[in-house]
């Protein structure tokens, strides 16, 4: 007979390991230390005299797919809307592009680089796909990378790094991601 004491030792066994895979299977121990961290650290006391920065983040599925008055109107019209707004900084707004990779036309990638580079916004990835593997996954953005960087586009934030960029899916996506 197992005595109580063991019994319980072996509970709380089963548990820890319960909780120490789900936390992997998760990835929870990638980030849990760095935001449980934040959560003691002082509140920064607000201070009528400084500006309050507040971002707001629009995600859409950037969809020109060779339709050329859209292209047009993106490059025409919304520097004229965002040239009358700008924050305490002097800046303007930007739009992040996600950009539709299975939708990709080089010459609407070339269009758009001016608004770039005037700070109007930046290039990311949306990608409508399913049923890939790692390894399809991997041939379609490392190609796709290519022609992004021959525009000036997900440029290395890293020196090590082959790309920076936001991804969004589009109507499917990778099995458990």
């Amino acid at each position: 007979m197992i005595s109580p004491g063991l019994t319980i030792l072996l509970a709380m066994a089963a548990v820890v390991v319960g909780v120490s895979s789900y936390i992997v299977k998760k990835q929870i121990h990638l980030w849990i230390i760095s935001y449980l961290k934040q959560l003691f650290k002082p509140s920064i006391k607000y201070n009528p005299e400084t500006p309050i920065d507040i971002m707001f983040l629009f995600v859409d599925h950037f969809e020109l797919n060779g339709h050329q008055d859209r292209l047009d109107a993106w490059i025409n019209d919304f520097p004229n809307m965002a040239k009358k707004h700008s924050d305490s900084d002097g800046r303007y707004p930007a739009h992040s592009f996600f950009y539709a990779l299975d939708l990709m036309h080089e010459h609407e990638l070339e269009a758009l680089r001016p608004l770039m580079d005037l700070g109007f916004g930046e290039i990311e990835i949306h990608w409508h796909h399913s049923h890939d593997t790692y390894t399809s996954a991997h041939e379609m953005i490392s190609s796709a990378m290519q022609k992004f960087h021959q525009h000036g586009f997900m440029t290395p934030s890293q020196r090590f790094s082959p790309a920076c960029f936001a991804f969004i899916h589009g109507n499917w996506s990778f099995r458990q991601s």
